[in-house]
């Protein structure tokens, strides 16, 4: 999981500019499709929240291709369709990743 989180902390990390201290991103996967949503937030160093981030397409390929081998590399137990990956101007970075059956179950009603 690490080299994985730490190819998009280089990702992140690009994105982190003066004035932000944390940059917040959660990612909703959708497994059987290969497919992602990314959204962000960027925080100051008073933990100010100062906007909503919008990818653009070189980053969402980029980081594409690293949740799909990501995915790929991982055994059944282990896998995931959430997660958040915090990364602060410090270079410090956080990842969670978790199963949320109801998202599933609400994109796959049908099994």
């Amino acid at each position: 999981m690490m080299d994985y989180a730490q190819k998009l902390k280089e990702i992140f990390q690009q994105l982190l500019i003066e004035n932000i201290n944390t940059l917040v991103v959660e990612i909703d996967y959708y497994t059987e499709e290969k497919g992602f949503g990314i959204k962000g937030n960027t925080f100051n160093n008073e933990g100010l929240h100062l906007s909503y981030l919008d990818f653009d397409a070189e980053i969402v390929w980029n980081i594409s291709d690293i949740l799909i081998e990501w995915q790929n590399g991982i055994y059944e137990e282990q896998r995931w369709n959430k997660a958040i990956f915090t990364t602060y101007s410090d270079g410090h970075f956080e990842v969670k990743t978790w199963w949320d059956e109801d998202f599933q179950k609400e994109l796959y009603p049908n099994g």
